[in-house]
């Protein structure tokens, strides 16, 4: 996802004449007439202004190719899953009486389930957890069953 902070920047190096606009330039891809800027280097604040000249065409195919690889370099990820409101209820009850919340509950339930999974990443998991961002043990948990 951009950055609008790295787009405001680009526009404001347009203005000030740092960067020509984009449709005077051939996109770096095709050598059609490009429309906007991508930011190849990425969003941090260093590269800003590190831009190429792209076609909408090839704006769109750049900014879903990377999603690929960058899905692979995080230990964590997000998945929404729908749940009967039935088991839902029931994974809440059981982590009432393990003492878990419902995350640390679904994590213990599948490391039961795929031990083998679970000791191939074992050394991962201690350094990630002391350094997330998501510190279970200090957020509050509120429970909400129906």
């Amino acid at each position: 996802m951009s950055d609008p902070r790295a787009s405001a920047a680009v526009g404001q190096a347009i203005k000030q004449g740092k960067l020509p606009h984009p449709t005077t330039l051939k996109c770096a891809d095709c050598g059609a007439i490009a429309t906007s800027y991508d930011h190849h280097l990425g969003y941090a604040p260093e590269h800003w202004l590190d831009v190429q000249p792209v076609c909408d065409r090839h704006n769109s195919a750049r900014a879903w190719a990377p999603r690929a690889k960058e899905l692979s370099t995080s230990g964590f990820s997000a998945v929404l899953i729908r749940v009967p409101t039935w088991l839902l209820e029931e994974l809440d009850r059981d982590s009432r009486e393990s003492n878990r919340s419902r995350n640390s509950q679904l994590i213990w339930m599948l490391r039961q389930r795929y031990p083998e999974a679970a000791a191939a990443h074992q050394e991962d998991q201690g350094n990630r957890a002391r350094d997330s961002r998501l510190r279970e043990d200090e957020a509050e948990y509120t429970w909400m069953v129906a």
